[in-house]
Order: structure tokens, then C-alpha cells, then sequence
């Protein structure tokens, strides 16, 4: 039963990141100023948290990604009753 419990809420988990992710994705695709102004935050972090070896995005650096979070949540909350 515990086992059939943890298995039903990562797939509930899962289910849900996976539909906001594609609706993120779709919408960024449709408004192209909003994708260029994402990506270019996401770059920016990207170039500041990276050393000369290896391009690095952790914990710290998704922190910083304020207009791509802001983004997000309007998206969610846009389409709260469908996710």
C-alpha cells in the first residue's frame, strides 16, 4: 500500500511539471519577445554561474531566472482550472 501510495503521488508529480511545461513551452514558442527576453536571463545566468570548464545551472543560478519564474506563474495562473 505504501509502495502503490509514493508511486501514485511521483507520477501525480510528474504528470502535473510535465502539463506546465508544455503549456510554458507552447505559449513561449507563440510570443517571441517573451522567449528572446527568457533566453537571454537564461544565458546571462548561465555565463555568470559557468567557470571555464563547464557551462553549470544549479540551485543558486535558478534563483536568479526572476523573469522566466514570473513568466511561469502568470502561465499557471492563467491556466489554474486546466493544470
Amino acid at each position: 500500500m505504501l509502495v502503490a501510495n509514493a508511486i501514485q503521488l511521483f507520477m501525480a508529480g510528474y504528470e502535473t511539471t510535465s502539463t506546465i511545461l508544455s503549456v510554458a513551452l507552447y505559449h513561449l514558442a507563440r510570443d517571441g519577445s517573451v522567449q528572446e527576453r527568457a533566453r537571454e536571463e537564461v544565458d546571462a545566468v548561465v555565463e555568470e554561474e559557468s567557470d571555464e570548464e563547464e557551462q553549470y545551472l544549479g540551485y543558486h543560478a535558478l534563483q536568479k531566472l526572476t523573469y522566466l519564474e514570473a513568466v511561469l506563474q502568470v502561465l499557471i495562473t492563467k491556466h489554474k482550472g486546466e493544470l
